[in-house]
């Protein structure tokens, strides 16, 4: 009979070649309004006056863009036309394709014209205090939110020629882009901080030119940016804000999907994509039919959920965790977790689903959820009316991890740019071993490839830069 002990299970991390471009654009262009944040021209601004006649209700923006051209709208009721958007490369690291001077104003970063199919769409958005995070969001000088956008479709690309002669060439292409802000309310209602965030997207390498894709390349073509400097000024039938974007290879892998909240009951059915189902069963409608329609989004994280976790709760899944948001401002709502691909849960009656305190806290509670499934293990929150980000974790029973029948520590992971080597302690009586890879940290074990049988000869194994962001473990057969 072979028996098979797993030695190690690890990460390795490192990014060779990494490349990183940072772009400034001006006049990126903020339109449509649905969602409400606060009221401007009132003693309390915190809370709504439904009576837009005699206040001013400050909305978020529904889309954000790259606006080729200026477009017409009509500012306490006088027709203004916006600004032209212009975006140039200010900065780059490692990318030995880009040889021009910086800044370079042929390079622009664009990301969907204004009522395009590729803009940024509004998709959920959570207020928060951004001074305390764990504090409710109504205080004065700390109000602000957590917005995110996706469905865009980013672009680098070059423009050539003179006026006569104008035409641009796509670099590279990012699909199903997505991200996340931390807005700060102007003062005295928030901070009056800048608007910071960070977001995520996709290479298309059928619409990219490989030498430009290849230093922002994670391996799986995922890819990063963060931005700052949006300004918090308020502003009313449209927006315009300039701010700085790093585009980087993505560390965190992230899955996320939102649908229409129009009418409901609504649901976002991404179970099969990130684990999750969210239903809104009632939400509020500011002023009906203004922000007649809705949205709803989930998420999935493939990374280890960071804050101060319950004493209840001695195990914490470290291999992702959640998120879930909606337009609605006030809304009721259920969330059911799928959990099949979870590795080590023996015991699923000890699971609790946890989530951040006012949503993106720093302190995690245990919500009551249901098991309404085994076959999948599913778990339900219900009767939620705040959303924002969730961790799974356990009373006992449950390790959470791939089971491990024995333990045996890696000694040395090198990552030069010619290679990657894996090391392990040898196995006495082992007569070979297997070496298993995936993307992802937390797929079950029938989900990663068999890489390599190695003889017992052997405890290292060297593989090529193309393998610097993945997960292994390595079995011992005997």
């Amino acid at each position: 009979m072979k028996i098979f002990y797993v030695l190690s299970f690890l990460v390795l991390a490192s990014i060779l070649s990494a490349g990183t471009v940072t772009f400034h654009t001006d006049n990126a262009l903020a339109t449509g309004w649905r969602t409400w944040m606060f009221d401007y021209t009132v003693d309390n601004p915190y809370t709504p006056h439904l009576t837009p006649a005699t206040v001013q209700p400050i909305f978020a923006f529904e889309t954000m863009s790259y606006a080729h051209r200026g477009y017409p709208f009509i500012q306490n009721g006088i027709p203004v036309t916006s600004a032209v958007s212009s975006s140039r490369l200010i900065a780059k690291t490692a990318y030995p394709i880009i040889t021009s001077t910086l800044p370079d104003t042929t390079l622009h970063l664009e990301y969907g014209d204004y009522c395009s199919a590729t803009d940024f769409q509004l998709a959920a958005l959570c207020k928060i205090n951004t001074v305390n995070p764990n504090s409710p969001w109504s205080t004065t000088a700390q109000a602000g939110d957590t917005r995110i956008y996706g469905g865009a479709t980013m672009k680098i690309v070059q423009s050539h020629g003179s006026a006569s002669t104008y035409y641009t060439t796509t670099k590279v292409t990012l699909t199903d882009c997505w991200f996340t802000s931390t807005a700060p309310y102007p003062y005295n209602i928030g901070s009056g901080a800048a608007i910071t965030g960070y977001g995520w997207g996709k290479i298309d390498p059928a619409n990219s030119d490989t030498d430009w894709m290849t230093p922002l390349n994670s391996n799986d073509g995922f890819v990063e940016f963060q931005y700052s400097s949006f300004s918090s000024v308020v502003q009313t039938a449209f927006g315009e804000y300039g701010n700085d974007c790093m585009l980087y290879p993505a560390t965190v892998k992230r899955y996320a999907r939102f649908g229409s909240a129009g009418s409901l009951p609504s649901q976002v059915n991404s179970s099969s994509y990130n684990d999750m189902i969210l239903d809104l069963t009632a939400g509020s409608y500011y002023y009906y039919p203004f922000d007649s329609s809705h949205r709803m989004m989930t998420n999935r994280i493939a990374g280890n959920p960071i804050g101060t976790f319950p004493g209840s709760v001695v195990k914490v899944y470290n291999g992702c965790y959640w998120e879930a948001g909606t337009t609605f401002n006030t809304f009721t709502g259920s969330l059911t977790f799928d959990l099949s691909n979870i590795p080590g849960i023996q015991t699923p009656a000890n699971l609790r689903i946890m989530q951040r305190q006012t949503g993106y806290g720093t302190f995690f509670n245990v919500v009551p959820s249901t098991i309404i499934s085994t076959n999948p293990l599913r778990l339900r929150v219900d009767n939620l009316n705040v959303l924002g980000q969730f961790a799974l974790g356990s009373t006992g029973g449950n390790n959470l991890e791939i089971n491990t029948p024995l333990q045996v520590t890696v000694t040395h992971i090198s990552a030069p740019s010619e290679s990657v080597r894996i090391d392990w302690d040898p196995v006495s009586s082992a007569t070979q071993y297997h070496i298993y890879y995936s993307d992802e940290p937390y797929d079950i074990p029938a989900h990663w490839g068999h890489l390599a049988t190695v003889p017992v000869s052997s405890t290292h194994y060297s593989l090529n830069p193309s393998y610097s962001k993945k997960f292994f473990y390595v079995t011992a057969e005997k």
